[in-house]
């Protein structure tokens, strides 16, 4: 992500990308392979969980997938899915058991 960005397009692209710092520990090399991701998989998925992030795309009528080295340092979520449109951040959730005596 050493370029500028060229287009409004990227320029969102890499803001997500930096937004992930704030949930995961990563190496720029790895921020730069996500980045680079969807900027040649324009239909891909990158799903986050407490082990990485697994970046998904479509070759035919195959599913494809690379993994991204990194750990999530931050307890407030349990994961996230980020495609080119959108980045979704799954909250923690905690079940609690209330008993209501009738």
């Amino acid at each position: 992500m050493d370029k500028e960005p060229e287009t409004y397009q990227e320029l969102i692209l890499q803001k997500r990308c930096v937004d992930l710092l704030g949930y995961y520990n990563m190496e720029r090399s790895e921020l730069d392979k996500i980045y680079n991701f969807f900027m040649n998989h324009t239909d891909g998925v990158a799903d986050g969980n407490n082990n990485g992030i697994i970046l998904k795309y479509k070759k035919g009528n195959e599913t494809k997938q690379k993994i991204v080295n990194c750990t999530l340092f931050n307890p407030t979520i349990d994961g996230l899915k980020m495609t080119l449109d959108k980045l979704t951040i799954y909250p923690h959730y905690i079940a609690r058991h209330s008993s209501i005596e009738w």
